[in-house]
């Protein structure tokens, strides 16, 4: 049995090495503009805002914001759809593809070297630990 100091000593190691920093930056591509250009670099047909929200799961408003900026900073552009001319749709500008390239490659070389500090071994447990951990706490809720 789990005694009330322990748990309150793994609180307190969990709080001192802050994990969830180490996974906001990795999920940092789901959080905006990063994901939009991840999403549409992996999917070459007509890609949809609504298709976007529904995916990032945010309101569309939300989404119209993100691709505006992108438009602005030139990193994405709207076209007519090759189903519905009256429907625009968004496509990668090359400066876009090259932004999303960079991201993905510095997201590889991050986790790279997490992995060559703690081991292949030991980063496949710590997620297959992680995952059960949240599936326990899910099944709380």
């Amino acid at each position: 049995m789990v005694t009330r100091e322990q748990a309150l000593d793994v609180l307190s190691k969990i709080r001192e090495n802050k994990p969830a920093k180490f996974f906001t930056k990795i999920d940092e591509t789901n959080a905006g503009m990063n994901f939009i250009l991840a999403y549409l670099s992996e999917h070459d047909n007509d890609i949809y805002a609504s298709e976007i929200a529904d995916n990032m799961q945010i309101s569309r408003a939300r989404v119209a914001v993100l691709i505006q900026k992108l438009i602005n900073k030139g990193l994405t552009q709207k076209s007519t759809s090759s189903i519905d001319a009256r429907i625009e749709v968004l496509k990668l500008t090359q400066s876009g593809l090259d932004e999303i390239n960079k991201f993905k490659e510095q997201m590889i070389s991050n986790v790279t070297k997490v992995i060559e500090k703690v081991g292949l071994d030991e980063m496949y447990r710590f997620i297959d630990t992680s995952a059960t951990i949240k599936s326990i706490l899910d099944s709380l809720e």
